[in-house]
């Protein structure tokens, strides 16, 4: 199973310290019993020439309409970074993980994706940011399962199947942030599963968010359309 990193080709800081927790988590046995391998992906730059193909899939006047305001750039290419993920899980025809660069693993990452290979589930978010909306999450029998009837936000870290990917890319016109839109059950029939206790957080050492506001500040740490 394949796991990609979203990352900026111009945030080289982030990448090298996610390659050492990378690396240290190769050397544990199960990486190799899982058949896992992981590469980089680089993210779609908002400052791109590529950016402007996504930038057209975005409608600001739904935006706006749903959400009482219009994404900023650097969010459509957030976007754009999932959907292109997306794609790719359904070219390779396989679950894969995708994860942010700014997190870091809990000790039971492993044996999480040990239990996701063997599930039914075809989307399996590993955190959730909103934790206010935890009362709107109910565990799945006696498993590590839960189903969210809310948006809990973030886009940290996630399994997906070909299926789930094939679901949320046909969605050709975006008026939500991406966390959003994948928590939109009734919009793409996927369910939204969470994997609790979480397997990922959030690095304190990546303090920012590569998300840049309109204003030039850096977004808040609290992902609500990741990145």
């Amino acid at each position: 199973m394949k796991i990609f990193v979203i990352n900026l080709e111009r945030s080289k800081d982030r990448k090298a310290h996610m390659q050492e927790k990378l690396s240290l988590l190769e050397k544990d046995p199960l990486f190799k019993e899982l058949d896992l391998s992981y590469s980089f992906f680089n993210a779609i730059d908002s400052k791109s020439e590529s950016f402007k193909e996504y930038k057209a899939m975005f409608n600001p006047m739904l935006c706006y309409l749903w959400h009482g305001r219009i994404l900023i750039d650097n969010e459509i290419a957030c976007y754009a970074s999932h959907y292109s993920l997306w794609e790719e899980c359904v070219r390779l025809d396989e679950p894969i993980i995708v994860l942010e660069d700014d997190i870091f693993f809990e000790k039971h990452f492993l044996s999480a994706l040990q239990d996701m290979k063997r599930t039914t589930f075809s989307f399996v978010r590993f955190f959730t940011s909103a934790r206010s909306r935890d009362k709107y999450i109910y565990k799945i029998d006696n498993s590590n399962y839960h189903y969210s009837l809310k948006n809990t936000n973030g886009t940290l870290g996630y399994y997906i199947t070909p299926s789930a990917a094939k679901a949320f890319f046909t969605q050709k016109i975006w008026d939500s942030p991406v966390d959003i839109y994948m928590e939109h059950v009734a919009l793409h029939h996927v369910d939204n599963i969470i994997y609790k206790p979480f397997i990922v957080g959030e690095d304190s050492i990546a303090s920012h968010s590569t998300i840049i506001n309109a204003d030039g500040t850096h977004r808040t740490i609290n992902k609500g359309g990741g990145g």
